[in-house]
């Protein structure tokens, strides 16, 4: 069998309680999607604000809930999505203060050296007239905030497979998932292929060429009559994995983060599944259509309501 290639991005990991605040892991498509610019920059200057803001954590005695507002500027070398309003651009993002203290499982904050030579790669949301502020909210800005790939080691683009040839086709049989696994409580909800409800389907697949299969978890606002008009998400999570066994792992939502699940609300998930084969081998940043041979092989959407 051959191995399972998973892209996903990079993440610290946390010796965290049973307490602890989930952090959603975000992909470099889902980040691109959420955001009104992308661009790389160099940071120039770093001003403190006398803005401060909660970010939605409760006080406690050695917690008063406020941090203080930063504004980075940035030099803008490249832009990948958008058009800046002004070069530089300003990040509005936050830091904590020693005298205020740090909530359990607080924010996980950013920081920047004026003149730092480093290039970085920022995804960004329109904040007031010409700031903007993290995709991936104010929590966790480290999330939408990465070294440039200019900079990226040992990490070469792949080119085509040379022996792939989508005129060769063979049959192959694979296991194709029917249900979701949802589950929710008062501040989270999660979904995932339910292990149990899977069928055998052939696909036709073409000599040497590689697979995958995309994702795009979606949910809407209750109730069922979302099933039938598809009205703009209030979240959606993309992944793309090689092979075709057909696990995007776990979409997760919570309350303090996405404002999702909300006490007494309805929602209705979409599951929208794509195995695909390209001649693009699996990599870093893996763009399986940029090939001359992308075919989809099989789909599906699976919905559920979610009371």
């Amino acid at each position: 069998m051959k191995p399972k290639l998973i892209l996903c991005i990079a993440l610290v990991a946390f010796n965290l309680s049973s307490h602890a605040r989930g952090v959603r892991s975000w992909s470099d498509a889902e980040l691109m999607a959420a955001s009104d610019l992308v661009v790389v920059g160099q940071p120039i200057s770093v001003t403190d604000l006398a803005e401060t803001n909660s970010l939605g954590f409760a006080g406690s005695k050695s917690f008063q809930p406020k941090f203080r507002g930063v504004d980075t500027t940035f030099k803008v070398s490249d832009v990948i999505k958008g058009k800046p309003g002004t070069d530089p651009i300003v990040l509005h993002h936050y830091r904590e203060e020693i005298e205020w203290g740090t909530p359990g499982n607080g924010p996980t904050f950013v920081g920047f050296t004026p003149g730092d030579t480093n290039e970085y790669r920022l995804y960004l949301k329109s904040d007031g007239a010409n700031g903007y502020a993290p995709a991936a909210g104010q929590i966790d800005p480290g999330l939408s905030i990465k070294l440039s790939s200019k900079h990226s080691i040992g990490l070469p683009v792949l080119p085509p497979i040379a022996e792939a040839n989508p005129l060769i086709r063979k049959p192959l049989m694979v296991q194709v998932p029917t249900r979701l696994k949802i589950e929710r409580t008062a501040d989270m909800l999660s979904v995932t292929i339910e292990t149990n409800g899977f069928e055998s389907t052939n696909l036709m697949v073409g000599k040497n060429m590689a697979t995958g299969v995309e994702s795009r978890c979606s949910i809407f606002p209750g109730p069922e009559a979302s099933w039938v008009v598809a009205v703009n998400p209030l979240k959606q999570r993309l992944g793309l994995s090689s092979g075709l066994d057909f696990n995007p792992g776990k979409a997760i939502w919570n309350t303090l983060s996405d404002g999702i699940p909300a006490a007494g609300k309805q929602y209705v998930i979409w599951l929208e599944l794509t195995a695909f084969e390209t001649d693009v081998p699996p990599q870093h940043e893996w763009d399986p259509r940029a090939g001359k041979s992308y075919r989809v092989l099989w789909q599906r959407t699976l919905r559920q309501a979610v009371d």
